[in-house]
């Protein structure tokens, strides 16, 4: 049932939500812990690009994609939104202690900031930046959590352009 996948998450009852990425339509799927297809998530706006899901402290889950980030209860049915700035690319996405979810956002070489959006007021509530006055080509984050009370970056890794590599 599903082709080529980036993002998957185990829900809290032992369902798993996966997403299809790569593909036109792109979907959001939830399937049953045996691997039998339940229902296809309907989100506010119809999903792109869907990367990262997370499974919340408080039994829901969410979705990142190039829309925003939108929260689902644990059968699947639609929530809450949440619009990010366009024009970058967002990567990642985990819940703090507070239950903010954090993602990294990237403007194309120039600036890297942690993103922090509450759920509950949709709004984002604060940013970070994570690499200041560094110019870089790209950069890849993968987050983490340990015990549900910190956010951590397990791998952080950036391509730097050549004006930079010359003056290391």
């Amino acid at each position: 049932m599903l082709k080529r996948s980036i993002g998957a998450s185990e829900l809290r009852n032992g369902n798993l939500v996966a997403s299809e990425t790569m593909d036109v339509p792109y979907l959001v799927r939830m399937f049953s812990p045996s691997g039998v297809f339940i229902k296809e998530l309907k989100a506010e706006v119809p999903f792109f690009k869907p990367a990262c899901m997370i499974s919340l402290n408080n039994g829901n889950f969410a979705v990142i994609d190039d829309n925003g980030v939108h929260g689902f209860d644990m059968e699947g049915n639609f929530i809450w939104d949440i619009q990010l700035p366009r024009g970058y690319s967002h990567y990642g996405l985990v819940e703090d202690s507070r239950g903010l979810l954090v993602t990294i956002q990237d403007s194309n070489g120039m600036s890297a900031v942690l993103l922090y959006l509450d759920p509950v007021s949709g709004r984002m509530e604060g940013n970070l930046p994570v690499f200041p006055n560094l110019v870089y080509l790209g950069v890849s984050v993968f987050f983490s959590t340990c015990g549900n009370t910190q956010v951590t970056t397990s791998s952080v890794m950036l391509t730097l352009s050549e004006e930079h590599m010359t003056r290391i």
